[in-house]
């Protein structure tokens, strides 16, 4: 974004850590700044919360069920049909009735979501993050939610990185991009909705494998992320331990 192209034309600029990073897109941008030298400069990092929130206490509520509720599950704006909707997908798994996504409090979201067996990530439309200056990347407050309290998802594979990757059937429920380009070409949104129905119906019921994810979730979250880690990544990677006096 511009605005790492503005820290980078400082000199006192040691480095910048970025919550949407992708390296083809920083390449891009920077190449045509004429800042492709301090490429080295900007790092990925990682998605905070929208909100804090004692993760402990959702984990518990998890482990607590004796049934998780078995419908996908999604919650956030930008679905419904209003001339230019950037979650055209979740729109058609709404209308198919494989999820409910209207507005919910913060407090009866997290705990409706921890009760939840799989859920979906929401950003999927592929018309969307395709130029380095176009949209944001396809992080979001969600993602990072469901890692930290352990529930699995469904999302077409990551373009967006972090300092430490999510792996794809290890982290979250991958779609291949290239099954997603595919379907788009030839349907559009129905045909990415449809890989996304095909996924869920065969992954539902497979409770070993949806234990594997939500256990690898929570060792990422609890490794990288969950503080003081954040700030030992924060400090590592600019360096700081060397500079502050």
């Amino acid at each position: 974004t511009s605005y790492v192209v503005h820290y980078l034309k400082s000199d006192k600029c040691i480095g910048i850590l970025s919550g949407h990073f992708s390296r083809r897109y920083m390449y891009e941008h920077l190449k045509k700044n004429r800042l492709l030298h301090k490429l080295d400069k900007v790092h990925p990092w990682f998605f905070g919360f929208f909100q804090e929130f004692d993760v402990d206490k959702y984990r518990d509520i998890r482990d607590s069920q004796e049934t998780l509720n078995d419908k996908l599950y999604f919650k956030g704006g930008g679905w419904k049909d209003n001339g230019d909707p950037y979650r055209s997908v979740v729109r058609i798994l709404y209308e198919k009735g494989y999820l409910d996504p209207n507005y919910a409090s913060i407090t009866t979201y997290l705990d409706e979501l921890s009760k939840q067996n799989i859920a979906i990530s929401h950003y999927m439309d592929l018309n969307r993050f395709t130029q380095a200056n176009k949209s944001p990347g396809e992080l979001c407050y969600r993602d990072i939610e469901m890692i930290s309290i352990g529930v699995p998802y469904i999302r077409v594979e990551y373009k967006s990185e972090l300092h430490e990757a999510f792996i794809p059937n290890y982290h979250y429920i991958m779609i291949p991009r290239e099954d997603a380009h595919r379907e788009y070409d030839k349907d559009g949104d129905e045909g990415v909705a449809k890989l996304f129905i095909n996924k869920y119906n065969e992954v539902k019921d497979d409770h070993d494998f949806l234990k594997f994810i939500s256990n690898n979730q929570r060792e990422w979250y609890d490794t990288y992320m969950r503080w003081p880690k954040s700030a030992e990544l924060t400090i590592n990677k600019l360096n700081i331990k060397y500079w502050i006096k």
